[in-house]
């Protein structure tokens, strides 16, 4: 991800490489043919393993080498389609990558941002993580603030001691338990004012001069109330 330089014209050109990037399910292994100038500066992962390119294997977990080119296996853990999409944003401008990320919902940002703590993106990965934290922030549905608790809970115990992307998962599920507490005082406020209305109308109903003003609508929330037989809880 460069501030304002492009380099999709590198992204699998079969023709100019000298990284080699295998990812996805183990049974069924994608490829990309990458540049080691554009990735190594960006992540720890491939800087690591670009500074050490052997001549001959030298038996590394994620590479290697074989003659100038260097080979590097993603763990099938990671989704194929998002590791595509996280390595082709960091051949292009800075604003584009963002524009990109803007348009995700939670859950997508939430596997980028544990792959970029994965590859170690130096500038990505705090990119990701604000827009995270602005997603959490934005849930309002209370089943989706739950969902949302339950998948971040377990991440937050497998980095337990990850440095600053533990702390960074902490803050995630802070923001989600501060959401918890909107929706649950927003559906209070919303309960109460349903009960305020419903025995505005019931009171109304025991009015003979005011009887005739009760809308069709005002009708039908009451008799829909009365059905459900909870209003005056």
């Amino acid at each position: 991800m460069s501030s304002t330089k492009d380099y999709t014209w590198h992204f699998n050109n079969r023709h100019e490489f000298d990284l080699l990037l295998y990812y996805g399910p183990i049974d069924d292994r994608e490829e990309l043919f990458l540049k080691q100038s554009i990735l190594c500066y960006q992540s720890k992962l491939f800087e690591k393993e670009c500074a050490n390119t052997p001549s001959v294997p030298r038996g590394h977990s994620h590479a290697r080498g074989v003659g100038p080119t260097l080979h590097v296996t993603i763990e099938a853990y990671y989704d194929a389609r998002m590791v595509d999409g996280v390595i082709y944003a960091l051949h292009r401008p800075m604003h584009k990558a963002k524009e990109w990320l803007g348009g995700m919902g939670w859950a997508a940002l939430l596997r980028i941002f544990e792959f970029a703590e994965y590859l170690g993106l130096h500038e990505f990965e705090p990119v990701v993580r604000d827009l995270l934290l602005q997603r959490v922030g934005e849930i309002l549905d209370p089943a989706e603030v739950r969902r949302a608790i339950d998948v971040v809970g377990p991440l937050q115990s497998r980095y337990v001691a990850h440095g600053q992307f533990a702390l960074d998962l902490d803050q995630v599920m802070a923001r989600l338990l501060h959401q918890r507490e909107r929706t649950r005082d927003r559906q209070r406020e919303q309960t109460e004012a349903t009960r305020r209305d419903l025995r505005r109308i019931m009171g109304m109903l025991c009015d003979p001069d005011a009887r005739y003003q009760i809308s069709e609508g005002e009708y039908e929330r009451f008799a829909e109330a009365v059905k459900r037989s909870n209003w005056l809880l």
